[in-house]
This record gives C-alpha cells, structure tokens and sequence, in this order.
C-alpha cells in the first residue's frame, strides 16, 4: 500500500555511506613527496615509502566526516599466498596482532585501544580474505593526537609484533570456533554451491578460514615465519581517509612506518580466479530447504570497475534485474498458490563474472507451472522489453538518491581498499554523482532491451535444491517445461509514471497549530489542532532530504490476542492493496520514481509510518500520509494471495527437522502471547477483510496519539502550511484507553535442547528474567552499560581464556517503558561436546561478578566511548530522528537529546552492580536454549 522502499542492488550500493560533496577543499601539503600523484576523480594523495609502503590519503570533511578518520592497513596477501601447511594462517596471524602481550603480561593492543576510547567490533577489527589482510581503526574524534596513536598501533601490527607461544594456544580455540561456525564449512546448499563455483581453482583449497587440522597445529613458529613473508612494506597499502591534516599525516607516517624494513619487490604473487560454468544444470540437496528453490539465468564475464564507462556498464547490469525484480513483485501477487519468493538478482562470485537470473520457491505440485512461469517472464522481457516509464522512475530515483549523499571516512577507505587490492575507480561521490548525471539521460530502453536479451540468452544454466531424497525433476522435464514457458507471453504489469499529477483526494479541511516552542537545542515543539503532536529539527547533513517517522505509543503491547493475528496478517495484506486510485504495484513504483517512502510498521510497543524523500516533495509526502490514515483498503485479490502465502509459512515452518525444539521456545516465551510466537493454520483461517480493515480504523486512521518526528534539509516556515492542511486535517479518532500489558512472564528454570541445525556450531541462548517494577528513570542507561560489559567479561573468559567461542553478545532490556519484565540475554556459538562447559562458565561468572562487581573506571570508559560515538553521529539527520523516537518511547526529555553528558549521564558503578545483583539473585527463570548439529 505505502512502500517506497526499492529493493535493489543499484540503490542499496549507491546508499551505502555514499555523497554529494567533498565539503571543503584542502590545499596541496608542502612536505607530498615529489613523487606523489594526486587522484583525478578524488581529493586522494597516493605515494610511497623509500621503503616500498604505498601511501592513501583522502582528506574529506562534511556532515558525515566531521572530526572522524579511518585508519587502515592491507597487507596483500591473504590465504592464496598460503604454502600447504600454511592453511589459514593469513586469518590467524590477524588474530594474533590483537593478542601481544608485554614483558609485563599485559596486553598493548587493548592499552591502546582504551586510550583512543574506542573498542573491538565496532571501532578497531580486521579480515582476511583470498587476496588480502585489513586492519581498521575508525575514529570517532579524529584529533590529530589520536591519528598519531593510531599511526603508531598500525606500525605495531605492521612490523613489530610479537608471536606468544601460550598466546597462540589460547587462540587456537578461538580460530576453531570461528571454523565451526563459518558459513562455508556448514553442509547446504552455500557450502555445495561454492564447492562447484571453485572448482578447478587454487582458491578451493585456500579458505581463509582454513582447515580444522592446520589451525589446531598452529605454532608461534609457524605463523611468525607467514608473518615476516608477508608483512613487508613493499606488500602493503597504509590508507588514512576522512577529517585529516594531510601535511601531518605524512610527517607522522615517515615517522612510525620508515623504520620498517625494505624487503623484496612489490606485491605477493597473484593467482587465476575461478572460472564459469555456463549451461550447466545442478541438483543441490539442502535440509533447511522448506520446498523446491528453483534459479534460471546464466554467468556474464563482469569487468571490474576500473573507470566511469565500465562502472556504468555494471550498474545497466544491475538495472535491468533489479527492472526485472520489481516486475515479479506485482508477478507474485497475482499467484494463488504455492509459488513464492520471486526474484531476480545479479549474484556476485569470487571468479571476475557474475551471475544473473531469476529464483522462485514452489511445492511439487507447483513446480511445472513455476518452471513454465519463470520461461514466461523472460520471453517477456525478451520480446517486450521495458518500458519508457520503468526507465524514468529508475533514473529520477537514483539521481534523487544520489544528491543527497555524503562521503563519510569509512566509505571512502572501502573505495581506497578495493582500488589498491582491484584496481577499482577511485572516486568520491560528487564523480560518481557526475558519472549518473552524464550517462543516465542518454541511456534508452533500447539500451536496456538489448542487454536484457543479451543476459537472458540461452541456453540457461539451472540450480535447484531440496531437501535430501525429494521428488527431482529431471534436467530434460526442467528444460521442456522452461520450454513451454518460453513460447507463453504474459500481460506487462501497468507502471505509474512518477511526472504523473495524481490527485489525492482530501476532503477534510485544515487543522491549525495550537502551540509552538523552540528548545535551545534547536528542537522545535508544535501541537495540532486535532492532539497530534510534530517534533521538527532542522539539518543538512543529507543535502535536499528530510526523514520523518510518525509514531503512536502502543503496539501490539496494547491489543487484545486476536487483535494481534488480526494485525500481523493485514498489515501486510493492506499494505500490498494501494490506494486510492493507484493499485499496490501502480502506488509502489510511482513512489520510488518520485524517491519517496512511505512505510508501516508496527513492534510490540508502536506503531505508525517511516517516511522519507526529498525536500521539495515534502508537501506530496505529507499528503499521502493523510491519504494513508485515512482510505486503506483490502484489495480482495491480493487477500485471496496472501492467505494460503501465510499458511505455506507455517508448513516451511513445521517441515524443519528440529520445528519441536522452535515450539518449545515459543511456548515458553510467548505464554500464549501471539506477538511472540508463529500462528497456527487456524489461526490464520479466522482473519477476514472486515477484521483487517477494523484494527485499521481501531490503531492506525486518524490521529491517534501520534507525533510526528521530522528531521532534515527543510525549513520550518515551508513545513507548516503543509502540516496544517495534510495532518492537523486528520479527524480525531475516539479511543478506549488501552493499558500496555507486561512482557510474557517466563515460570521457573528452563532447558530447552533441539537438533537438526545442519550446522557444525551448537546454537546457545542463555537468559534471565525478573519481574521487577520500573522506578529507574536511567534504565536505559544501566541496561546499555550492564550488556556492553557483561559482553566483554563473558568474551574474556569464555572467548580468550577457554577458547570455547569465537563471539558472545549480552544484552539486558526491557520491552516498553512499564514493562515489569527485565530479561538479561547471552548469545553465542560453541562446540556441540562444550555447551554443558560454556553454560557452567556463564554462571560462574555471573556469580563472581554479582560478588566483585564492575569497576567505576570500566562504567566510566564505557561512557566516554558511547558519548564519543553519539558526537561522532549526532549531526546526521538520521540518528537525529532515532534520538526522537526514543524521546517519545521512553520519555526522555527533549531539551537534554543533544548533549552526551545527558543523553549518557555520569553514572555510579553501584547503579550498574545492582541491576545484575537482583537479575542474578532475584530471576523468577533461567531459561537456556540449544540449537544442536
């Protein structure tokens, strides 16, 4: 009904930290070596070291690199350059550079880390692939003192790190944890699909992970001598982007890195990557595969982009299927049956070619009119061809998406990463921006119509996979049923123009503004006519763009059960339906041709719309939101869809072999709370059109309760004449008082063990909850404190000391402001024959620290690292608006939202060390969940 969400490869790249402009210029530094070449299509500086150490700098300064940095370095060799008993020792050398202890016995890495306030994971990581090694430090306060401490870490991993022999058994465990749970090594259809892509290749036998056998013969020996290989300046690429005095950068680099020996020329050797393996037909068995997953497409040679013409050769690639996607959607919606997930996608590989196709899933009975289907959209788009109305929607999206970007530090240093390992255009977005500006209203459907033919030829390569011993089709009855599609053509789904004047009609006159208030933080407070409230502030860090999020306190925290089967089910029915006069693909494609959002969405504790676009459709947006609150519809074919749709989900659902122990869970949990669980077939046969369209009138038209969160590049004075006429216009709605109701309350202790994961890792949750009335106005803050430091004690122990798990992640939370409900939750992945272990370790260290307590210096650093990342984010316009939305969810208060030392107040360690005391002392139950191979 309201989505102007695309998903689309295309976009999804061009949106990932993308921008607009470089944001200021910077003047050439005096001490740039004579040597140094300056980038063409971005402000970099690229050298290099007497010693061989090329050189990336990339200063840049805007709204999303204001005071941050990213420190990088590659080493260019990865597990290809391995020798036979070398086998994952690039992946492990990496771990071993975060674990050097001192002469003392402590650990500088982590010394090191703490004087930047930043942490692993989110600030400080690396990875190693087929090709290379990085090593990443991004900084939140890129003062020039901090570059200097981060030059000087990278030095250390660089040239002078040590390799501990005890150190490097306590790893050993970590690095086979990391094994166990790494996606290649798990037996499906992942795993049997990249075995037959590799094939014939060095990169087959060369995962980055490595073997089981070489990694738990890992020696100090061993993986110093990779090390001093590898690790040579003439192999390596130091890239320093974002907020940065360059002429520093460059005195501090000669500094820390010039000590580091010249060894050996240029780069590791270089090694073929896998070829394709065109028309080929594959039966994949999978016993996580719910039906029959079927894919028809082929493999294309793909250049990389090394320049604008073949970057944009690329994206005409991922045009067309992503063109061809959004047909499919409406496609789907036409299907009564057991076809599902339809799809087209370009799919990349580890070769230099790519893969494009379209999938489906189908039951048997399904499968010939799937195959036939999948023959009919391509002789569809072979002989019809796009549209001159797909082609504008598309083009006006991304330009309209692409001008309100900004580069921000890490974005670029993944552009200088893959340019120094690919060679790929090294450009900044204001290029990149020109690039769609120069090509994109040239481009024609001609164009696009021949490169759908070329892609789309024949003959077709074929996957398909099932569960082990199904019912497979034969090669030659997938082919002729392929056949017969293709000599069937299919009526081409009516797209709306995006340059179509529409008229919404709105019949309610305007509302007017009750109240106005203009906080000191810029925040501006508005009251409507009709009780909704609009929280508005104004920021340019996305150029030409405004977020909003309207929002109603209440969700399915506040219904009764039916009400929430009634809800989760017509959701989405309504949201498919259109409205108005537009249909649900007609309303679809014409918001993403104008770049609009407009979402719903309900969680357990609200409810209400995201919506975004750009600033000079602000009035358009805002009249479709009313339209929206006010004249959703069920559309009775897409009903007739979507029912047994829902009900094949609970049939995938009951086909998993360990579907008992997801049961189990789900009764606990959820207590009978529909919120919590999956329904039931009967439960899904009780929802009717009538039933969908009341929680309508009852939790979404109208008013409500709502405010309306606004943050982005638009004026005030432009932005009230709209709200006045589009959302002080909505009626009142009348409403019985709904009370939130608690979170489910879990009896007693609980063990809860499946198996059939078809996973090597056992799947382990492990939680606590107490009932304890809400008085702590901090919550939210002792919470975050307590589960970011429960995270790094739980990963001392069980991750460095005993080995037993490659990662854990605790947190503790409640659902909704006056939620009695605490639940303390960890997570992680171990060893099927070490859970028993792993369980008896988190107790004894819950027990100990409910003795000992956390340390008012570990709160204390832990603050200074939350306020480092809420000053770093504070200006962008989305975290801006996610701040307000915790505002009104949890009652937060306005005038302190953009200060660090309110937002994250000082806290005493006795306020953090209480709240695991009475979840350790005081939990009504311990519930443990495992997931077992």
């Amino acid at each position: 009904m309201y989505t102007g969400t695309k998903r689309s490869l295309f976009i999804a790249c061009s949106l990932i930290l993308g921008g607009c402009q470089l944001g200021n210029q910077v003047a050439t530094p005096d001490n740039l070596p004579p040597s140094a070449t300056i980038g063409k299509h971005s402000q970099t500086y690229t050298y290099h070291l007497d010693n061989g150490l090329q050189v990336v700098l990339w200063p840049n300064r805007n709204s999303h690199s204001k005071n941050e940095a990213s420190v990088n370095l590659v080493i260019h060799a990865g597990s290809l350059q391995e020798t036979d008993d070398q086998l994952g020792y690039a992946h492990f050398v990496e771990h071993m550079l975060f674990n050097q202890p001192d002469e003392n016995g402590t650990d500088p890495v982590f010394s090191k880390l703490q004087a930047l306030d930043i942490e692993m994971v989110n600030h400080a990581n690396a990875y190693t692939t087929y090709d290379h090694t990085r090593y990443y430090l991004n900084l939140p306060n890129a003062s020039e003192q901090r570059l200097k401490q981060a030059i000087g870490l990278l030095s250390q991993f660089a040239y002078q790190s040590q390799f501990d022999a005890q150190e490097v058994s306590k790893e050993i465990g970590v690095v086979r944890e990391e094994w166990r749970r790494s996606e290649p090594e798990k037996q499906t259809y992942t795993y049997q699909r990249q075995q037959l892509e590799l094939a014939n290749s060095r990169h087959l036998q060369r995962r980055p992970i490595g073997t089981l056998a070489s990694i738990e013969a890992a020696s100090s020996t061993a993986l110093r001598d990779y090390y001093q290989q590898h690790y040579r300046p003439s192999n390596a690429t130091l890239i320093i982007t974002g907020d940065i005095n360059t002429a520093a950068m460059i005195a501090e680099i000669e500094n820390q890195f010039a000590a580091w020996s010249k060894q050996g020329v240029g780069h590791a050797q270089t090694y073929t990557k896998p070829t394709m393996r065109p028309a080929s037909y594959d039966v994949f068995a999978d016993k996580l595969e719910p039906a029959f997953y079927l894919w028809v497409g082929n493999s294309y040679a793909h250049p990389l982009a090394k320049d604008e013409a073949s970057e944009f050769t690329n994206f005409k690639i991922n045009l067309v299927a992503d063109l061809l996607h959004e047909r499919l959607q409406k496609l789907a919606t036409q299907q009564n049956n057991s076809i599902r997930d339809l799809s087209s996608g370009v799919y990349g590989t580890a070769g230099n070619f790519v893969e494009v196709g379209i999938g489906l899933r189908s039951q048997h009975k399904d499968l010939e009119t799937a195959t036939q289907l999948i023959g009919s959209v391509i002789n569809n788009i072979k002989s019809n061809g796009f549209k001159q109305v797909e082609l504008v929607n598309a083009r006006t999206q991304v330009l309209e998406n692409e001008r309100v970007q900004q580069d921000g530090a890490t974005h670029l240093a993944n552009i200088a990463t893959d340019h120094v390992v690919d060679g790929i255009w090294l450009r900044d977005q204001k290029h990149y921006l020109g690039m769609f500006e120069k090509h994109l209203p040239n481009l024609s459907t001609t164009d696009l119509n021949q490169m759908a033919n070329a892609l789309f030829s024949q003959p077709f390569k074929i996957e398909m996979v099932s569960k082990p011993g199904a019912n497979n089709p034969s090669e030659s009855e997938l082919r002729n049923w392929l056949a017969t599609g293709l000599e069937t053509r299919l009526a081409v789904p009516v797209t709306q123009a995006a340059d179509s004047d529409i008229n919404w009609n709105i019949q309610q006159p305007a509302g007017s503004i009750v109240s106005q208030q203009t906080l000191s933080n810029g925040i501006h407070t508005i009251t409507l006519s009709n009780g909704i409230k609009v929280n508005y502030r104004y920021s340019d860090s996305a150029p030409g763009k405004f977020y909003m999020r309207l929002l109603a306190v209440g969700g399915y925290d506040i219904m009764e059960q039916q009400e929430i089967i009634d809800t989760r089910l017509g959701l989405e029915v309504m949201g498919a339906s259109g409205l108005q006069s537009l249909d649900g693909h007609q309303l679809k494609s014409w918001l993403e041709g104008q770049a609009l959002t407009l979402q719903p969405e309900i969680n357990i504790d609200s409810r209400g719309f995201h919506l975004d676009g750009p600033s000079d459709k602000a009035e358009t947006l805002l009249q479709l939101l009313h339209v929206a609150l006010q004249d959703a519809r069920v559309d009775p074919a897409l009903y007739k869809h979507y029912m047994p749709q829902f009900q094949q989900q609970i049939d995938d659902l009951e086909s998993l072999a360990y579907v008992d122990y997801i049961h189990q869970i789900e009764d606990h949990v959820s207590q009978g709370n529909p919120a919590f669980r999956s329904l039931s077939i009967d439960e899904i046969q009780s929802v009717s059109a009538d039933k969908m369209l009341s929680i309508y009138q009852q939790y979404i038209a109208g008013a409500q309760n709502y405010t309306l969160n606004i943050v982005g590049d638009i004026a005030l004075p432009k932005l009230l004449p709209y709200l006045e006429a589009y959302i002080a216009s909505l009626p009142q709605q009348e409403q019985t008082p709904r009370i939130a109701k608690a979170t489910p309350k879990w009896p007693g202790n609980v063990y809860i063990e499946g198996k059939g994961s078809n996973q090597k890792a056992a799947t382990l949750g492990y939680n606590l909850q107490l009932e304890q009335t809400p008085t702590d106005a901090n919550f939210h803050i002792h919470a975050s404190l307590l589960g970011d430091l429960l995270t790094k004690r739980l990963g001392s122990v069980i991750r460095e000391d005993l080995g037993l798990t490659y990662s854990v992640a605790s947190n503790v939370q409640r659902y909704h402001v006056d939620d009695p409900m605490v639940t303390l939750a960890v997570q992680l992945e171990c060893d099927p024959n070490q859970v028993d272990k792993v369980i008896a370790s988190i107790d004894k260290t819950l027990a100990t620290l409910k003795t000992e307590g956390f340390s008012q210096a570990a709160v204390e650093r832990q603050i200074d690292i939350k306020r480092g990342d809420f000053i770093n984010e504070q200006h962008q316009a989305k975290h801006m608006l996610w701040k307000l939305v915790q505002a009104q969810v949890w009652n937060f208060n306005l005038a302190g939202l953009h200060d660090p030392k309110i937002v994250y107040p000082d806290t005493n360690v006795n306020r953090v060390n209480h709240l695991l005391q009475d979840l350790v002392n005081k939990h009504h139950s311990r519930t443990v969940t495992v997931l077992m191979p």
